[in-house]
């Protein structure tokens, strides 16, 4: 899959399935250590403050156990059923056995799949699968996060605040849901798996972050002041100018 999308040989309807993209990458990923790529890709992670809460999976170690189910169905007490893309177990050393449930719902050229309505449990997407992974982390003993990953260059805080409303509406508390882009994934100059998923993502499917403008080097002019000698002597004048005379009358 990834050498059919880097070789531009699937179509513009395939390329456009976020079931895909989400498949090749994490289904990939799956395979590397963490630390490679999982966990700086999700550490990028954000709130609409700025703030990085995954941040500290940047010092989890080799040893930290990730497991990976994807598009699984959840249906918790007191919610409605949904299924998300991607649900990732990580079981932390230390301390020793504490589980965390990371859930991705990924998109890349849709919203939502469901929006907020006039039952009594949440119907939103995001509030919908917040309120799923709540419950069972909660069974398990396991501290949850939903990670909502887009194409978006920035905070899409309208679609996640509705979530959070509806939330709140119905009764429950607000969700640690957060943004990721899938133009923060990983770029390296190292060959391997990493590079050609960075090269498909950013390259192939143009999903990169602004970059500035690339002003070319401008070669510097070497010049200087030189002292010239005039064998002649320039000289100038002007033409006389004709006097005019005037004088005041008396009437």
């Amino acid at each position: 899959m990834l050498d059919a999308l880097l070789h531009g040989k699937l179509s513009q309807k395939q390329e456009n399935m976020e079931d895909i993209l989400t498949s090749f990458v994490f289904g990939m990923i799956k395979y590397l250590p963490a630390k490679d790529a999982l966990f700086p890709f999700l550490a990028k992670s954000e709130s609409q403050f700025g703030n990085r809460p995954l941040n500290f999976l940047l010092h989890e170690t080799d040893t930290t156990k990730v497991d990976y189910e994807f598009w699984p169905r959840l249906e918790e007490k007191k919610c409605k059923p949904c299924e998300p893309d991607v649900l990732i177990t990580i079981t932390q050393q230390e301390p020793k056995g504490s589980k965390i449930f990371i859930l991705v719902e990924a998109k890349y050229r849709s919203e939502k799949s469901s929006y907020s309505d006039e039952s009594e449990k949440p119907n939103d997407q995001l509030a919908k699968e917040w309120s799923n992974l709540k419950q069972k982390s909660e069974n398990q003993n396991a501290t949850p996060y939903l990670v909502y990953l887009t194409a978006d260059f920035g905070f899409p805080i309208e679609q996640i605040n509705k979530s959070q409303q509806e939330l709140e509406d119905k009764g429950r508390s607000k969700g640690e849901i957060y943004w990721l882009s899938w133009r923060h994934f990983p770029s390296t100059e190292k060959s391997g798996i990493v590079k050609d998923i960075s090269k498909a993502i950013h390259n192939k499917l143009g999903l990169k972050l602004y970059e500035g403008i690339s002003v070319p080097s401008v070669v510097p002019i070497t010049w200087k002041f030189t002292k010239t000698t005039i064998s002649r002597p320039f000289k100038w004048s002007l033409n006389p100018v004709e006097k005019v005379k005037w004088s005041f009358n008396s009437k």
